[in-house]
């Protein structure tokens, strides 16, 4: 997990997270890691947003759920390979929402190549192509 604080004040103020959890020694768990993930999050507060979405083609769980704390909780959840990615920003209301990061996060390769698909969700994008 690593986890950002912006400073009080400032525009983005706010906690930021990525967690990142390797499923390759419990492959069958990966199926549902996102299903019960995205549960996990609806239970800290009132939910006003919770789609699908996609971060280069790959399939995720999108949420805003504003907290009893009066804070916005945002997060894109998604499984590559074996590894469950879980992006999570926590805002006060009162800043704009943290939807760039929420929507920024971009899975890389071994090679550290950002990983792409096509509209098809299953032909690779390589880079130089």
């Amino acid at each position: 997990m690593f986890t950002a604080n912006a400073p009080a004040g400032s525009i983005t103020a706010g906690r930021y997270a990525m967690t990142v959890v390797d499923y390759s020694k419990a492959p069958g768990e990966l199926a549902t890691a996102v299903a019960e993930a995205a549960k996990s999050y609806r239970a800290k507060g009132t939910p006003t947003y919770d789609e699908p979405g996609n971060v280069d083609r790959i399939q995720t769980q999108r949420q805003t759920v504003e907290t009893p704390n009066m804070t916005y909780l945002m997060t894109e959840i998604l499984a590559h390979g074996t590894r469950l990615y879980i992006v999570e920003a926590e805002t006060a209301m009162n800043v704009p929402p943290p939807a760039q990061f929420q929507a920024s996060v971009q899975i890389l390769d071994e090679k550290g190549e950002r990983i792409r698909y096509e509209q098809d969700g299953k032909t690779r994008v390589r880079p130089n192509q």
